[in-house]
């Protein structure tokens, strides 16, 4: 695979700013997911499962339901223990967070419970999230409510409305193991060629890499994100105009070739440098009503390999239409 040009990192594409535009009004649009009341919901790739009530869906991304109103929001992280920085954030919490009781117990995980202190007093806004860890993971899932438009008025206040939904979300928490990669990808409704490239899921992202161990390092991989993302729009039809939107504007920039795959089209930008030699390249792959980033970072003496890695999985990506029950 031919070498991109080099773009240096602070080069910004209008791709990125359609990005950001959209990242924000995706949430004002539901997904038309619906829940089935009394299962529990295991977040689509990930650990993390609950009882989810019918009063809540996903909207915008899979990992964070919501009401019909936005006042009350479960929103699901996971990520992987490799050193204390990447953890500390979920595990410790920070000044603003104190630590409670809870009765919560999973076989085998460490059970943490916080309450968020910086909207004391309200009847609206609050938060609440139970930390999860065992020896190689850690999640965490918060439950908050609000009333950012002031619209959705109670006379108790939102906290009081939701409050014995919450408690029962946050007492019904149960954890699975890790899925394989392709059993992840099949529950986020996609798939794609990972033969050779040692994936690992790591919360919302795929990282795929040629070294065994490559999740726990910066170079050489192929970070994939979006999977779990869902465009705007109340129907299917609604999110392929967006999504075919999306792709008209982006290929309108001169440095961007295509990179198109069997049910995909794509675009792949300029080989930008970062700090430390090292460069990345982004592909951007849409289907009919998704959209996701590939982004490979390596030395310049693994370009050719992980350039070539980065082209094959971007071709084989296979990206289904999001099912309304979602």
């Amino acid at each position: 695979m031919e070498r991109p040009p080099t773009h240096k990192s602070g080069d910004i594409s209008r791709r990125t700013a359609l990005r950001a535009a959209l990242s924000v009004m995706a949430v004002g649009f539901p997904a038309g997911a619906k829940a089935k009341e009394g299962g529990v919901y295991f977040v689509p790739s990930g650990r993390i499962g609950f009882k989810r009530p019918a009063e809540i869906a996903p909207w915008s991304n899979v990992w964070a339901l919501l009401s019909t109103d936005h006042t009350f929001q479960v929103r699901i992280t996971e990520v992987l223990r490799h050193g204390p920085y990447n953890e500390a954030y979920l595990w410790d919490k920070d000044y603003r967070s104190e630590l409670i009781p809870t009765n919560l117990e999973v076989p085998g995980v460490d059970v943490r419970c916080f309450r968020d202190k910086r909207y004391e007093p309200s009847n609206d806004y609050s938060a609440q999230s139970i930390a999860l860890r065992d020896s190689e993971w850690i999640g965490n899932l918060d439950v908050s409510t609000n009333n950012w438009s002031g619209s959705f008025s109670s006379p108790a206040g939102q906290i009081a409305r939701w409050r014995t939904l919450a408690d029962s979300i946050l007492a019904s928490i149960v954890v699975r193991p890790m899925l394989p990669a392709k059993a992840a990808l099949a529950e986020l409704f996609a798939d794609l060629d990972i033969e050779g490239l040692n994936p690992r899921f790591i919360g919302e992202s795929l990282i795929l890499s040629l070294n065994p161990e490559g999740w726990k390092v910066e170079h050489p991989i192929i970070r994939i994100e979006g999977l779990p993302f869902i465009a705007p729009g109340r129907s299917a039809e609604d999110r392929a105009a967006v999504i075919s939107e999306i792709y008209d504007i982006a290929r309108r920039d001169p440095s961007c070739r295509p990179i198109d795959g069997a049910q995909t089209r794509g675009l792949i930008s300029p080989e930008r440098e970062s700090i430390l030699d090292t460069f990345i390249t982004d592909s951007e792959a849409y289907s009919k009503t998704r959209h996701v980033r590939l982004s490979a970072w390596y030395k310049a003496e693994e370009r050719v390999a992980l350039l070539d890695a980065l082209r094959r999985v971007h071709q084989s990506l296979v990206m289904h239409d999001w099912p309304d029950d979602v």
